[in-house]
């Protein structure tokens, strides 16, 4: 029996400052940009999603989601897979890759989760509930950050339940191995210390500093070097010590098995808005295990954490603390791991209060008739 079919659509646009300018070795990130997908059922059940864009074409990815999503009403959450396929073949003209994949990711992420209401049962069951919680790690560590910045924030994250941490590098190698053993120092060895490079170095510059970090017992060496460099990637992998990690600019499970299958990774990194949503995500998740890899998935930790949950081969979800206050959510986070709601769905849903103060547009997304569709394309 299918479930009752999406009646409506609302995306909304909302804008967070960050209190300072942040950097990685490659951005400067003044305010963070969501891109909340909504959808309502027959019966009122609530499907949710979101896309971080920061300020990049924030309003060409909302224009792409209310896209996506107008395509997806009246269609059922439990057919998800096919009406994933049918907007993969109707993009195939303007092009599948880049923003395309995030309207598909958003849309499917929300029919998982109204689906998951509908049925009610936690994504974390209904996509496999192999384990009931993860390790979490906290991310930060921002190359703008002061040392006394970057050691308090590693500190706070330990403080908060946060298991690990992860800091920025990419930049000039000698300070970055002085500021890894700066926080390597504060934390102690037992706690987990991640490093990302955000693609900033070539690669005699990473090898430089995978060599020199080499002994500080670093978890894994994340994106090293800019993503389309495949061999690259093995051949660091080859030369050095420490774990390479990366995978969250690829675009759909295609964009990841080339690095699966040139032995390029240890660690597998899917963006869930990236590689095409949730059905996709698990996708990445069973190729990284037949190939003995262990999957971390890139920033979303509202819908990573059931989804990791749901599989026998994740390493951490990563957590940023900026949704703190923008969502309603189920999950607990102590004790180095993160426990996803028993609640039906992911559990997610955008505070009322957070609505009201950071909302810069909302579109209230109509259904497109075969025939309107075809008139509008043939004039």
């Amino acid at each position: 029996m299918l479930s009752a079919p999406v009646r409506s659509a609302t995306v909304t646009t909302l804008r967070v400052p960050f209190p300072e300018p942040i950097a990685d070795a490659t951005h400067r990130l003044d305010v963070m940009d969501f891109i909340v997908l909504e959808l309502t059922d027959d019966c009122g059940g609530l499907g949710f999603s979101y896309a971080l864009g920061f300020d990049y074409a924030s309003d060409v990815l909302a224009a792409m989601v209310v896209e996506a999503a107008r395509h997806s009403i009246g269609t059922s959450p439990a057919e998800r897979a096919s009406t994933w396929t049918a907007s993969w073949n109707r993009y195939e003209y303007v092009g599948r890759s880049g923003i395309a994949a995030w309207g598909l990711a958003a849309v499917d992420i929300a029919l998982w989760d109204l689906y998951g209401v509908q049925t009610r049962q936690p994504i974390w069951a209904l996509a496999g509930g192999a384990q009931r919680s993860v390790p979490i790690y906290g991310s930060g560590g921002w190359v703008s950050y002061s040392e006394t910045e970057l050691v308090s924030e590693a500190v706070d994250y330990l403080e908060n339940g946060y298991g690990g941490y992860k800091m920025k590098v990419g930049r000039d190698v000698e300070d970055d191995v002085r500021r890894v053993k700066l926080v390597r120092a504060r934390l102690g060895d037992a706690v987990p210390l991640m490093i990302d490079a955000n693609q900033g170095y070539r690669f005699a510059e990473a090898r430089q500093l995978a060599d020199a970090v080499r002994d500080l017992g670093i978890e894994w060496f994340e994106e090293p070097m800019p993503s389309d460099r495949v061999s690259d990637y093995r051949s660091l992998r080859s030369a050095s010590a420490v774990p390479l990690a990366g995978g969250e600019r690829a675009y759909y499970p295609e964009g990841l098995a080339q690095f699966i299958a040139a032995d390029a990774l240890d660690v597998v990194m899917p963006d869930v808005l990236r590689i095409g949503g949730a059905g996709k995500w698990l996708e990445v998740a069973s190729l990284a295990k037949s190939h003995g890899l262990a999957v971390a998935p890139h920033f979303y930790r509202e819908f990573d954490a059931p989804l990791a949950a749901a599989i026998p081969n994740s390493s951490f979800v990563e957590g940023f603390r900026w949704t703190d206050d923008l969502f309603e959510w189920g999950a607990v986070i102590d004790g180095g791991r993160i426990t996803p709601s028993a609640a039906p769905g992911f559990d997610v849903r955008l505070r009322p209060d957070a609505r009201e103060r950071y909302t810069r547009s909302r579109h209230q997304v109509s259904s497109v008739s075969r025939d309107a569709e075809t008139r509008r394309l043939t004039r």
